[in-house]
């Protein structure tokens, strides 16, 4: 079997589906197979009855490939709708279900060739009959004698009807009262010569003529209207004549359709029920008319299911785009369709953060039934996972740990432990961060001791067989964790906390630092009598986890939450000198220091200040100055002060200004002077301006 009609048969079945067949490698005769059986297996559900190999084989034997085509005729196969298609857009009247019963009569048959004659008119196009009058005419004639004859029509197309022979190529625009306005028109067939063609025009109260201007088979027509309103072709000119409406639902069925009358045009309603293309015939006695018949697409917005963004199905509700808005927090986020095949749809986006994203789903601009949706991103780099169920358990006893989403609890945990103890634990299908936890498993009552002392003192050491052990007995719930490097910490600057404890015994501490990124933060111990020094650099600012731990169990306190900031991304605007009484303000950014306590005293508190928030790590300071002088203001993050700190700025008190030994007459080009005499302290390190104005009489 040649292996292009493989792919030509599909496009048969299909229009579109294997446009360029006639293109196809002829010497790729395997993979020119395999790709049509593939094709007819995902698009017909045609099995695979014989083998890509054999099908390709010039020795293939003609059972097999009769058996596999047989799939392409069966009825409701892919080439008896095909032919089935063909046959209806053939058809300008009547119906056509099958290809049995249907042709009994011979009307189906005298319709599809009305032009053309019946099995002897098709004879004269070279339509050769495959079985006679009487076998058609046969209630239990089998469906593929008559539908191999009518696929040799599939060459022939409609004849044109008188309406379709002329073809309007510019419809009159922009026209204007005694202005003269034209259209242009040509003849589409060889039977119409120009002398048949004329035209009317209507308007509400005129006829204006029109004159033709011809150029071999093209024309065109010019008219001047005397008058404002609508101008038509009036068909009351010809009279009322028998105008038929018919529409063709894409499963076959016809519905007729009422024509009213009205003032010269025809007024025709229909309600689809089926999705699809349906065809709308148009006819005036016994014509198509120009464009008949005409195509409507039905579609049905509430045919398209939606299943996540894994898949939007259309391929029930027509034809249509399908369109999608996602929303985040009022913002819209980029979504990417991609076409998995006819009518199948994936939905592709980018996160923009974690939290609840609100999806709109629309065909055809419609939205479907049950949009929008509501989508909820997590962020399992957020999800953290402690408690001593990670670490030493007893056997034949209950071990837990804690696993905090953070606030999350839209997200789905799975925990897997394995008979290694190795916990992994996921959130949302992915792995948490620092999986896999290993936890060790111990019994105690394995633990063998022998000649145990009925009794011991406190803080004496107990004797056992082949002693002396000396066993100190420590609580780390008793050790003290205490220091500066708890609390607020300066980034890149040493932070320092101490381990107190009684006794000489210190081993097996641990300290783990994570930063607010979950960065693991270097920590340097350093031994002593009584007391552990912990060293540790902050590069981050934020909050910083402390775990402090003694043989695997934590200390009293444990886990300590540090607070890392930086006052040297505090941002102050300037203070400007201003006079007293007057209101002085700045303002102060704190939002990249940190976290933090901020203290502001003007004149070393003696002068009251008033703080307002702008919004949030913003602030506006104000105050009044009651006394002239310098006022100054000292700003202090964490009980440090700020860089640029104290700031300043100078108060003047101008009722205590004077002028002293300015003469009302002075001589022309020669130096005058006066004093500014004040009274208040201070003022005489403020800057004045003096202005001069020169008066003309």
């Amino acid at each position: 079997m040649s292996s292009i009609y493989c792919s030509a048969l599909l496009e048969y079945c299909r229009p579109g589906l294997c446009p360029d067949w006639r293109r196809l490698d002829r010497s790729d005769r395997l993979g020119n197979c395999r790709n049509a059986m593939n094709m007819a297996k995902n698009n017909f559900d045609i099995p695979l009855v014989v083998r890509p190999e054999d099908l390709s084989s010039p020795d293939l034997d003609e059972l097999s490939g009769m058996t596999y085509i047989s799939y392409y005729m069966k009825i409701d196969s892919p080439g008896y709708h095909a032919t089935m298609r063909m046959i209806r857009g053939l058809l300008k009247h009547g119906a056509v279900n099958n290809f049995t019963t249907d042709w009994a009569d011979g009307k189906l048959l005298c319709n599809l060739v009305k032009s053309l004659g019946g099995i002897d008119g098709a004879k004269t196009l070279g339509v050769e009959p495959v079985l006679t009058a009487k076998e058609m005419a046969d209630p239990e004639v089998d469906h593929i004698g008559i539908m191999a004859y009518a696929a040799y029509f599939s060459s022939f197309k409609p004849a044109k009807s008188s309406a379709e022979k002329v073809v309007f190529t510019t419809q009159p625009r922009d026209v204007y009262v005694n202005m003269e306005s034209s259209f242009s028109l040509r003849i589409d067939d060889s039977d119409v010569s120009p002398g048949d063609i004329r035209a009317e025009i209507r308007g509400p109260d005129s006829n204006p003529p029109v004159h033709f201007n011809w150029s071999g088979r093209k024309a065109e027509g010019t008219f001047t209207p005397k008058e404002t309103g609508i101008h038509r072709v009036n068909a009351e000119q010809a009279g009322q004549g028998d105008v038929q409406c018919e529409a063709r639902a894409p499963g076959g069925r016809v519905h007729n359709i009422a024509a009213v009358y009205r003032h010269g045009n025809y007024v025709m309603n229909f309600n689809p029920s089926e999705v699809g293309v349906w065809q709308i015939s148009v006819l005036y006695d016994g014509d198509h008319i120009n464009g008949s018949p005409f195509q409507v697409h039905v579609y049905d917005p509430t045919n398209v299911k939606v299943y996540g963004l894994e898949g939007v199905d259309s391929s029930q509700a027509g034809d249509g785009d399908v369109r999608v808005d996602i929303l985040h927090e009022g913002s819209h986020v980029p979504a990417y369709i991609h076409s998995q095949r006819v009518g199948l749809y994936k939905i592709d986006f980018t996160p923009q953060g974690a939290g609840s994203y609100t999806v709109h789903v629309f065909f055809n601009d419609n939205e479907v039934r049950g949009s929008p949706y509501t989508l909820d991103i997590v962020d399992s780099s957020r999800v953290s996972v402690h408690g001593d169920g990670l670490r030493l358990v007893p056997c034949h006893r209950t071990a837990d740990f804690i696993i905090d989403t953070h606030g999350s609890s839209k997200g789905r945990v799975n925990v897997e432990i394995t008979g290694d103890h190795k916990i992994q634990v996921y959130y949302c299908g992915q792995l948490v961060r620092g999986c896999p936890f290993v936890s060790k498993a111990y019994d105690a009552g394995l633990v063998i001791v022998s000649n145990v002392p009925k009794s011991a003192a406190l803080g004496v050491p107990a004797v056992f067989d082949r002693s002396p052990w000396k066993i100190p007995v420590l609580d780390p719930k008793s050790f003290n964790v205490s220091g500066d490097g708890l609390k607020f910490v300066k980034i890149n600057k040493p932070a320092v906390f101490s381990i107190n404890y009684l006794g000489e015994f210190m081993e097996n501490f641990q300290v783990f630092i994570t930063g607010p990124t979950g960065r693991t933060v270097p920590a340097e111990i350093v031994s002593g009598t009584g007391e552990q020094r912990v060293e540790y650099v902050p590069v981050e600012i934020g909050d910083h986890r402390i775990e402090v731990k003694f043989n695997d169990s934590e200390v009293e306190g444990s886990p300590f939450l540090a607070k890392a900031y930086d006052a040297s991304a505090i941002n102050v605007t300037p203070i400007t000198d201003t006079m007293v009484g007057h209101e002085v303000d700045f303002k102060i950014d704190v939002t990249r220091a940190g976290e933090g306590q901020l203290e502001i005293m003007v004149n070393n508190g003696n002068l009251p200040n008033n703080v307002e928030m702008e919004r949030t790590g913003v602030y506006k300071i104000s105050f009044v100055p009651i006394a002239a002088g310098i006022q100054t203001v000292d700003i202090n993050f964490n009980k440090e002060s700020i860089p640029g700190a104290p700031m300043t700025c100078m108060a003047v008190d101008a009722a205590g200004v004077s002028i002293q030994g300015l003469a009302e007459v002075v001589a022309a080009n020669r130096l005058a002077a006066f004093t500014m005499v004040t009274e208040s302290s201070g003022v005489s390190e403020a800057k004045a301006d003096v202005v001069i104005y020169r008066i003309l009489s």
